[in-house]
Order: C-alpha cells, then structure tokens, then sequence
C-alpha cells in the first residue's frame, strides 16, 4: 500500500506520522489498525483475556520493594472496585500479567486496563513522590471458548504464576497469585 506525501507537517491527515526514510523534509502518516478482534465482545462476560502490560522503557522506577508492596494491594483494590474477575496475576519489576474476565457490568478489557494502571500510578505518585509512566497500551489475548475449557487456559495460569521464578526471582515471590 502506497501512502500520500506530505510536504509539511501540519498537512498529515493523521496524528502520528514519521520523516521520510530517503527524502529529507517529506512526511509520511501512520495508520494504527484497531487492535481488537471484531467479532469478540471485550465487555462480555464470556470474554476470558490473558494481558500483560508493561512501565514505558524510559520510565527509571521499577515496581520493586515498598512500591511493589503498594502496587500490589493496589492492584487488588482496583480490581474489587471494578468488579472483574482474576484468574491469575502477577506483578513484575517492570510488568503485569492478568488472565481477567469482565464483571458483566459494561467495562471492557481495555477499561479494566485503563483503571488498573490509573489506579495504581496515582496512588503510588500519593503514597511515594514517584511517577511510575507506563506504556500507552497492552498486549492481549482472548481465549476463545474451546480454549477455555482446554489445556490453553491452565498452561497460561501456568505461565503467569511461574513467570517471576523464570526471570530468577525466587520460588516464593510475593507478587503473584493463581486460583
């Protein structure tokens, strides 16, 4: 696909846009293709999401000691406040993972996300003076109904519980959790 030159910025039809690769002062627009599956209702309560998102790499706190205490029981009240439910969890240095079901109530995956980093920024900017930056989205993976009731579901417990003694952080990590 060939995308339209632009010669001045402000004459990109989209928001991002990037330099051209070989011509100096031409400008090029950066089209982000939903992410989303369509047929899948993300608010649905039959929607069963393995996510993980990540602190933005120029972000120089970790979610480490008394930060990660506090993330941590952020992360749980967050959770009971938007009622979702959580299969698994875990809470590393410099990520999260959730295998999360919405509560039925109308929030979507996304929503659920968008709470739980808000949540957990704002109180630790609170409690502590710090600015934990996370990065503008999340990576997901729906399970699909024959997934559920499958191997696929227990491998990604699995995953998520074992993911801190892989990275070398002890078999009694406190930040995880599975049902």
């Amino acid at each position: 696909m060939r995308y339209r030159e632009y010669n001045r910025v402000d004459e990109v039809e989209t928001r991002l846009y990037i330099e051209h690769p070989r011509k100096p002062g031409v400008y090029l627009p950066v089209h982000r293709r939903p992410m989303r599956l369509p047929d899948i209702d993300y608010a649905s309560t039959d929607c069963v999401c393995f996510v993980t998102f990540n602190l933005h790499p120029a972000c120089t706190n970790a979610l480490t000691g008394e930060i990660a205490e506090a993330g941590w029981r952020l992360l749980w009240q967050a959770v009971q406040h938007v009622g979702c439910h959580v299969y698994a969890a875990c809470m590393m240095p410099d990520h999260v993972h959730l295998l999360v079901r919405p509560s039925g109530k109308g929030e979507t995956i996304s929503d659920i996300v968008r709470l739980l980093k808000t949540w957990i920024s704002n109180e630790i900017r609170k409690q502590f003076g710090v600015y934990l930056k996370w990065q503008p989205s999340f990576y997901d993976h729906v399970l699909r109904a024959h997934e559920k009731v499958a191997d696929e579901f227990e491998a990604i417990v699995q995953y998520i519980y074992d993911n801190p003694t892989k990275l070398g952080l002890g078999e009694d990590y406190p930040f995880r959790y599975r049902e």
